[in-house]
């Protein structure tokens, strides 16, 4: 069994790949980095010509050279996510649950109810109805029939009793809490665009997407080689629609895999860190946290942990078992 580990990087920080690959190399054999925009910053870097909302298409980008290394599992982490040190390439399988035409996902949701419920749901709608507008669209408005049928796709989310109800006007002062933007005018510009994609739905003031979407934290996933080419295909289509990436990546494992395992099913925990914590993770905080049920910690700042570095890297080390 082989796996091939791809690490995302949002942005360029060619930096942290030395820091990367002493973490992982133990543990991978073959390790491929991602990297917006850098150009001729090793062998082992792909750089690609999307920005952060779109990592679905470095996938895409990087997806023929990926392909070259044959292997039977392609694992997605972003650079900022630190993964259970006890997670290699010859335990994958039983750590994840998953084998041939499977893929692993942390959780994902159905992207229906009160638009404020998920602040990317606008721009995704936007992108899906009014794909020609000159401010929010993407041009890509017959994109939708190069995905799985529509039916076919209904028929897999619900076997993950997935709803796919419309969404909904309610409580729409909500989309202006200040998570949905730093600057209130901004905020007050959100409410105004709820108003227009609302402006021609039924007198219930609801909206039914063309296409069953899910939604859900994009930062670590994991596929089998015989799901690798279905999902690449869907994750092109959906850059091109500019839909964003964890709608984009979840969405696709639902179609294109036979069965996506989630941490639901095993007893994992993930621990998406947010807030001011975000800059105050310490070693002590990492060493608790990755115990045996603990699948990863989000997110983990190479670039400002400091002398912490050595002590990841030590860590990663004590619970290194070689590739099988």
């Amino acid at each position: 069994m082989s796996a091939t580990l791809c690490v995302l990087f949002n942005h360029a920080y060619p930096n942290n790949i030395p820091i990367i690959r002493k973490i992982y190399e133990g543990r991978f054999k073959n390790i491929i980095f991602i990297m917006p925009f850098a150009r001729n910053v090793g062998d082992d870097v792909i750089t690609s010509y999307r920005g952060s909302f779109s990592f679905q298409g470095m996938i895409a980008d990087a997806a023929p050279r990926l392909s070259e290394y044959k292997s039977d599992y392609y694992v997605f982490v972003q650079d900022d996510v630190l993964l259970n040190p006890a997670l290699n390439e010859g335990n994958i399988e039983k750590f994840l649950g998953i084998g041939p035409k499977m893929a692993f996902f942390p959780q994902f949701y159905s992207l229906s109810g009160p638009i404020h419920r998920w602040f990317w749901t606008t721009r995704v709608v936007w992108r899906l109805f009014y794909s020609h507008n000159s401010l929010g669209g993407s041009g890509a408005e017959m994109a939708l029939k190069y995905l799985p049928p529509k039916e076919f796709a209904e028929e897999k989310a619900k076997r993950y009793g997935i709803s796919c109800a419309p969404i909904t006007y309610d409580n729409i002062e909500n989309c202006k809490v200040p998570h949905f933007s730093s600057s209130e005018h901004t905020r007050s510009l959100n409410k105004s665009l709820m108003d227009g994609l609302f402006f021609s739905a039924h007198e219930k003031r609801s909206i039914i997407l063309p296409y069953p979407f899910v939604f859900g934290i994009s930062d670590f996933f994991v596929l089998h080689k015989d799901v690798f080419d279905e999902f690449v295909h869907f994750q092109g289509v959906c850059a091109g629609m500019d839909l964003f990436a964890e709608v984009a990546i979840p969405s696709g494992l639902m179609v294109c895999a036979e069965q996506v395992v989630q941490c639901k099913d095993l007893g994992l925990e993930v621990d998406w860190v947010w807030g001011n914590s975000r800059e105050n993770l310490d070693i002590s905080y990492l060493k608790e946290k990755l115990n045996e049920n603990f699948l990863l910690i989000h997110p983990v700042k190479l670039s400002k942990m400091g002398d912490s570095i050595d002590k990841i890297i030590e860590m990663a080390s004590a619970f290194h078992q070689s590739p099988k």
